[in-house]
C-alpha cells in the first residue's frame, strides 16, 4: 500500500511541530473518541489542517511555491515568547497562533494585529519575503 499525500505530509508536519522552538505534542484522539485520528490539541489539529490544504494547493500549482514564515511574539506584559507561523493556504496566507488563526493576501500586516492583539515585541525567524514590521 503507498502513502497518500496525507500521509507523507504528516510526517513532515509532525516532525516540524514537535521540533523546537514549537516543541507541540503529535497525540491523537483514539479511534472511540468523538474526533478519531485528530491531533489532541486544537491548534495542532489546525496546523495540520492547513499544512495540508497548503501541500493540496502546492501539488495543483494553483500558485508560486512559498515557504512557511515563523515568527515570535511577545504578548505586552508578559515575559514569554510565543510562536506562530505564515503557511501558504488556498492561495492565500493563513496566520496560525496560539492567539488565534486568520488568512490574508500578501501583506501579514493586514490583519496580524487583530489576531496577536497588543505585543511589546515581534521578530520574524524566517522572512524570506522581506515583510517589514
Amino acid at each position: 500500500m503507498s502513502e497518500t499525500l496525507e500521509d507523507v505530509q504528516r510526517k513532515h508536519f509532525e516532525k516540524w511541530i514537535s521540533s523546537p522552538p514549537y516543541e507541540k505534542s503529535v497525540k491523537r484522539l483514539a479511534e472511540r473518541s468523538a474526533w478519531p485520528g485528530q491531533y489532541d490539541d486544537v491548534n495542532v489539529q489546525l496546523g495540520f489542517e492547513a499544512w495540508i490544504e497548503s501541500a493540496k494547493c502546492n501539488k495543483q500549482a494553483q500558485f508560486t511555491e512559498r515557504l512557511a514564515q515563523r515568527f515570535r511574539y511577545r504578548k505586552t506584559g508578559c515575559k514569554e515568547w510565543e510562536y506562530g507561523v505564515c503557511l501558504p493556504w488556498k492561495g492565500k496566507w493563513a496566520v496560525l497562533a496560539f492567539a488565534g488563526i486568520c488568512s490574508f493576501n500578501d501583506d501579514p500586516w493586514e490583519i496580524m494585529g487583530h489576531v496577536l492583539g497588543e505585543v511589546s515585541a515581534f521578530e520574524w525567524i524566517d522572512n524570506d519575503y522581506g515583510w517589514e514590521g
